[in-house]
């Protein structure tokens, strides 16, 4: 089958910032919002997004779980204010410890992330009332000039927590979200609430409405998508086909996932406030996420035009006990960081996709979505290529291709390939049909400047770009199941690795490398790295430049700090790209040739650390005491305690209180003892539950339950770049 994208069908959206929206700083930064997107003293700016709930994790924990949401390449914090958390009866507040808000955005300005506040009242959140005091129920979500009264002052005891920390201040907060979710009532609400936002005394260049929200277009306010690839709400986490794999419109996917959408699409910015990163879990409904299935959720939006990206949530955290409702205690989320700050596979993946966004947001903003004409943009279709392009006026930009949809197996496709038509003719995308695997999904450049040369196609993806001693440098990575091909009309002149080269039909040279490989085009460089290399890849400032370094054997979770998390005693190697002008600590050595062309590998061994594996002491009737050595859990950053266990679920105590839970869906349960017996002292004890024949989602574990299986201990410690050790 042949597909065709035209570029004269290209979506077009004004660049034109809205009149109502944006603010300057204290410092003369400016920040607008546009149809087509937001934009950073009049250049494209690309907003990455991730929830964290400051009231739902400890204190202690925010500054280095912040960092590590910045070293996955988010560049802003999303934050609900959970009223109930904050206001127990009329004017009795608690804004202190884990619930601190000023302290909590303050630490997001110190890390070097901005926030997007979102204010409710009524919020969600898996949260006891959606966050609403039970004082506040009566006439909730409406005009009622009773329920407007106690918003009044929550807001403006809210305004005195955030004074002076808004952008136009100097602050770190960038936008306000008005209330959630609000698809029932009158939409002249919206407005109100809008309003008294104002009267309270707070103020941010952007204020949002969830896009299923009902609010009257003059509000000044940008509605935002959300998406989740498994849903804690339904059965099993979702059962049937699940939509946003299939490159459907918003109004499509709006339609599917929320409801419907109350505002005309094309007079806004695409954007996610809420692209599900997982889902929280409760009672007998079980699931596992699947890394695959949330990034390629991501790719999808990215690839029908979406020019923010927020996660929900980014950070697990644990509820407030008696505030959660009848959800799980803990809200894990199964995010990339999860409840203990543990990083999944998914944190990677998302900062690869994070790294191609920082790197060519220029090239994103000037494109608009070309569709396929036959698209069909359904769950259960099976039969059509489902891919997308994002392309500038000349047809250079980037084509998206899936073969991934969570609920139904998609075959293996032998037919991707795309004619690209353009004003001075069509280029067959790639010149050969490539074989895309069930479960596999893209995002191949496609006629990209590299200096004063062109990409124009490649089977490898995005990952960087940068300048490299004045040379513009883009670097690719070449996916396992790719021919990892890349085509230019000029002069290609390999610097590092083995290439073949062969012509293609209209003349350009093909080149494909065995391994990793650089060369120049023209005044510019590609560089090409494997799939590996790319999932520890982390674009940052480093010794005076701009590099990229690929982390093996550690993660590198704070690129402020420049710090790994490494298993104690574990040797750590990093390649950085460009080699030239390093000076590590002195316990940093060559680590002979680097894998990545033009990199230069160093290596270190982390500091060894005397912790025992904790002893797990029967109780009986499913109960073991944990017992810790908490004096050797001061010398170190994580101990994760991965507890395996068979039953319906795992909960911990803490002096016969009970502080989170897990529900049992595959996994084995991991708790940072570290974090543990600094937010909670006392007696730790793991209760298992027996089985529940209900459970649906997940299979039953073999063996007697309840049961611990196996148990063990990775312990972490901190690596610096600059540390003198």
């Amino acid at each position: 089958m042949t597909y065709r994208l035209s570029i004269a069908e290209r979506e077009q959206r004004s660049a034109e910032p809205f009149a109502w929206a944006g603010g300057v700083n204290p410092g003369g930064e400016a920040l607008s919002v546009s149809r087509r997107g937001w934009q950073r003293d009049g250049s494209a700016w690309f907003p990455r997004s991730g929830e964290y709930h400051f009231a739902r994790s400890p204190r202690h924990r925010w500054h280095d779980e912040l960092a590590k949401m910045k070293a996955a390449g988010l560049d802003t914090v999303a934050t609900y204010v959970l009223w109930n958390h904050h206001e127990s009866a009329p004017g009795e507040w608690r804004w202190s410890g884990d619930r601190d808000l000023r302290a909590f955005i303050r630490e997001c300005a110190a890390v070097g992330l901005r926030v997007w506040l979102r204010i409710g009242p009524y919020c969600n959140a898996e949260a006891t009332h959606g966050g609403l005091p039970e004082f506040a129920l009566a006439g909730a979500r409406t005009d009622d000039p009773g329920y407007l009264a106690h918003v009044e002052r929550y807001w403006r005891r809210l305004a005195e927590e955030i004074a002076g920390l808004g952008f136009v201040d100097g602050g770190p907060i960038v936008a306000i979200q008005v209330e959630n979710e609000y698809d029932q009532g009158d939409p002249a609400h919206i407005a109100t609430l809008r309003e008294l936002i104002a009267r309270c005394g707070m103020d941010a260049p952007f204020f949002n409405v969830t896009a299923n929200t009902r609010f009257d277009p003059p509000t000044r306010v940008l509605p935002l998508l959300g998406g989740y690839a498994y849903r804690g709400w339904e059965r099993g986490g979702g059962e049937g086909p699940i939509s946003g794999f299939s490159f459907g419109t918003d109004e499509w996917q709006a339609t599917t996932d929320l409801g419907r959408i109350y505002y005309p699409a094309e007079d806004y910015p695409r954007g996610y406030i809420e692209m599900g990163t997982g889902s929280p879990m409760r009672g007998l409904d079980r699931f596992r996420v699947q890394a695959g299935d949330v990034i390629a959720q991501a790719y999808d939006g990215l690839g029908r035009g979406a020019s923010m990206l927020g996660y929900y949530m980014f950070h697990g955290g644990t509820q407030q006990p008696g505030l959660h409702g009848d959800w799980s205690l803990s809200y894990d989320f199964q995010a990339p960081v999860g409840e203990f700050g543990a990083l999944r596979p998914s944190w990677a993946q998302y900062r690869r996709l994070h790294s191609f966004i920082a790197g060519f947001t220029a090239e994103l903003d000037a494109t608009g979505v070309v569709r396929d004409g036959g698209a069909i943009p359904e769950p259960e279709d099976t039969t059509r290529l489902r891919h997308i392009g994002r392309f500038d006026e000349r047809g250079g930009g980037f084509w998206f291709v899936n073969n991934r949809q969570r609920n139904i197996e998609l075959p293996q496709r032998d037919d991707v390939q795309v004619e690209i038509v353009t004003a001075s003719g069509v280029l067959t995308v790639p010149d050969r049909p490539l074989t895309l695997p069930a479960g596999a999904f893209a995002v191949f450049p496609v006629r990209l400047r590299v200096g004063d040369a062109e990409v124009r196609w490649a089977t490898l993806q995005p990952l960087a770009r940068m300048r490299i001693a004045g040379v513009d440098t883009i670097v690719l990575w070449r996916p396992t199941w790719s021919t990892g091909e890349l085509a230019t009309l000029g002069e290609l002149r390999v610097e590092h690795g083995q290439v073949t080269m062969r012509t293609d039909a209209a003349g350009a040279t093909v080149a494909v490398g065995e391994g990793s490989w650089s060369a120049r085009l023209g005044s510019g460089r590609v560089v090409v790295v494997g799939e590996e290399d790319s999932l520890g890849a982390t674009p940052l400032a480093l010794d005076g430049g701009e590099r990229v370094v690929f982390s093996c054997g550690g993660d590198l979770v704070d690129v402020d700090g420049v710090a790994w998390l490494v298993p104690a005693g574990a040797e750590l190697a990093v390649d950085v790209l460009p080699g030239e002008g390093l000076s590590p600590g002195g316990h940093w050595r060559r680590g002979g040739e680097s894998r990545v062309p033009g990199a230069a590998r160093w290596v270190t061994t982390a500091p060894d650390a005397e912790v025992v594996t904790p002893a797990l002491v029967p109780l009986g009737g499913g109960r073991w005491r944990i017992e810790v050595d908490t004096d050797a859990l001061t010398r170190i950053a994580e101990a994760q305690l991965i507890v395996d266990y068979a039953g319906a679920s795992a909960a911990l105590f803490v002096d016969g209180t009970k502080i989170t839970e897990d529900l049992f869906h595959g996994d084995p349960w991991t708790i940072d003892l570290v974090h543990a017996v600094t937010a909670w002292p006392g007696e730790l004890v793991l209760q298992v539950e027996p089985w529940d024949d209900g459970i649906r989602g997940v299979e039953r574990p073999d063996g007697a339950m309840p049961a611990v299986r196996a148990v063990d201990l990775e312990v972490l410690v901190r690596v610096g770049w600059s540390d003198a050790r």
